[in-house]
């Protein structure tokens, strides 16, 4: 293999890693959506009925599934760079770097 098909591969490669990425991000952010629309309604709810401790859980619950979705779109990102780097390493290297 030629370098120029090299590159075409490894090029081929990153997009299909960035896709795949993409794709579970958004699936995540679909998820986390969905999550915060029912929580948005029960703290709608628990302000109606002045449940303020209700409330506060509500949101508390919501900050954390939000932290939890940009740990997990960050790991995504990491991952993604992770695959560049392997991507970009000659053969030899890359099953070093593999073992």
């Amino acid at each position: 293999m030629h370098w120029g098909e090299c590159s075409v591969v490894n090029a081929a490669a990153m997009v299909e890693a960035k896709y795949q990425n993409m794709q579970a991000g958004v699936a995540m952010v679909d998820t986390f959506e969905v999550e915060k629309k029912h929580s948005f309604a029960a703290i709608a709810m628990a302000v109606q009925e002045e449940r303020d401790i209700d409330m506060i859980l509500l949101v508390g619950d919501l900050e954390r599934s939000n932290r939890t979705l940009l740990d997990a779109l960050m790991g995504l990102e990491i991952d993604l760079q992770e695959q560049v780097v392997q991507v970009d390493l000659p053969s030899p290297v890359r099953m070093a770097v593999s073992k």
